[in-house]
């Protein structure tokens, strides 16, 4: 799962449901950007789930501009969404074989990212909340 910002939410909402079922036939993923640490909804309840069912959730959040005033103290990931999930892919060991990207935020950040993991084999849904 990749989100910028709001894009989250859906999300949000998937992982509260297969917490509450006890999933156990998949694991979640979740890559956040934003350009500052205070634009992460959800994050304090994502990475408490996370830290409760690490065999269900992963959440990583990452910072567009980590320079900026707003992002002082940040010590997590930097970096566009778009731009590190390669990254993320390859450092958790996801395979297109077993994995599925679904992009949910920003349209620019969507395509990228589809332009990124399609080519790889990988399916990429998408949910796109407003045109350019």
């Amino acid at each position: 799962m990749v989100a910028t910002v709001t894009g989250i939410a859906p999300f949000v909402s998937m992982l509260r449901h297969a917490i509450h079922r006890g999933e156990r036939r998949f694991r979640f993923v979740v890559l956040q950007g934003a350009s500052y640490q205070d634009e992460f909804a959800y994050r304090e309840e994502l990475e408490a789930a996370s830290a409760r069912h690490p065999e269900l959730l992963a959440y990583i959040s990452t910072v567009s501009r980590p320079g900026g005033e707003r992002n002082r103290g940040w010590a997590g990931a930097t970096g566009r969404v778009n731009t590190v999930v390669e990254e993320h892919v390859e450092r958790l060991g996801l395979g297109a074989e077993s994995t599925a990207a679904y992009a949910c935020g920003h349209p620019g950040m969507i395509e990228d990212v589809a332009r990124r993991l399609t080519p790889r084999g990988f399916l990429v849904k998408e949910e796109k909340y407003w045109k350019e």
